[in-house]
């Protein structure tokens, strides 16, 4: 694929804007409980080395997948969870239902995530 040269501050752009992306995810997950504080200063610290056009591009798409991967790992552990705790509880229970879309909710989650990945 041919892309021209950039030049270093039209570069230094492109990190930026994708930082301010990046990080405006990585705040709305944690700011919604769905990140933990560790993981939340991981992906907080990283920064982008990369001194051309094509390694920014390269850097920036593994962070997201990485960030991706992290939600539906995440996702899929709460599915666990809820898939024991229905199975514990039985169909009698008073949160069974509740319980039940809650997890079909996280499977809708996890298929849609995994959709948007294709």
């Amino acid at each position: 694929m041919y892309s021209p040269k950039l030049t270093v501050q039209e570069n230094n752009r492109i990190i930026v804007c994708y930082e301010k992306m990046f990080i405006r995810q990585v705040n709305s997950a944690y700011e919604s409980k769905e990140m933990d504080e560790v993981t939340y200063w991981k992906f907080m610290s990283e920064r982008c080395e990369a001194e051309t056009t094509e390694g920014i591009y390269d850097y920036f798409q593994q962070l997201f997948i990485k960030l991706m991967t992290y939600h539906q790992e995440r996702l899929q552990a709460q599915i666990i969870k809820g898939a024991e705790y229905i199975e514990s509880i039985g169909t009698k229970h008073p949160h069974y239902r509740a319980a039940l879309r809650k997890y079909e909710t996280l499977c809708q989650q996890l298929q849609e995530s995994k959709e948007r990945e294709r």
